[in-house]
C-alpha cells in the first residue's frame, strides 16, 4: 500500500518534477521527495507512512527557529518607512517640541513637591 500511496504522488506531482513552475518544486530523495515551497522557501521531507503521504519540516523550521522572519521583515520595513516619512514631513521638530513641554512639566511638578516637602518639615518657603 505503501508502493501505492508513493506512486500516487510521484503520478500527481510528475509535471512539478517535469519543471513545471508551480508553487512547489520536487525532488526526488532516498526515503522519498524533498518539497520546496518556492513562495516562502520552507523544505520538507515526504514519504509513505501507510495509506497516506506524509511531508515533514526541517527540525530547524519545525523547532520555529525561522518562523516568522519575513513577517517580522516586513513589519520592520513598514516601520522603518514610516520613521522616514515622520523625519521628512517634520514630525520629528513637532515631537521634539512635545517632549520640551512635558520636561517643563515635570520640572515645575518637582519644584512644586521640593516646596511641599520644606514646607511639612517647617523650612521657610522659597519662591517659585
Amino acid at each position: 500500500m505503501r508502493l501505492f500511496a508513493f506512486g500516487l504522488f510521484l503520478l500527481v506531482t510528475a509535471p512539478a518534477l517535469a519543471g513545471d513552475s508551480g508553487r512547489y518544486a520536487f525532488e526526488p530523495a532516498e526515503n522519498g521527495v524533498f518539497r520546496l515551497d518556492t513562495e516562502t522557501g520552507e523544505v520538507a521531507l515526504c514519504t509513505a507512512r501507510g495509506d497516506a503521504l506524509v511531508c515533514l519540516r526541517s527540525p530547524a523550521e519545525e523547532s520555529g527557529a525561522d518562523a516568522g522572519k519575513p513577517d517580522r521583515m516586513m513589519t520592520l520595513e513598514a516601520r522603518i518607512a514610516a520613521l522616514e516619512a515622520d523625519a521628512r514631513s517634520g514630525r520629528a521638530g513637532r515631537d521634539s517640541e512635545t517632549l520640551g513641554r512635558v520636561k517643563a512639566l515635570a520640572e515645575r511638578m518637582m519644584g512644586r513637591l521640593v516646596a511641599l516637602v520644606r514646607e511639612m518639615k517647617g523650612e521657610p518657603r522659597e519662591a517659585l
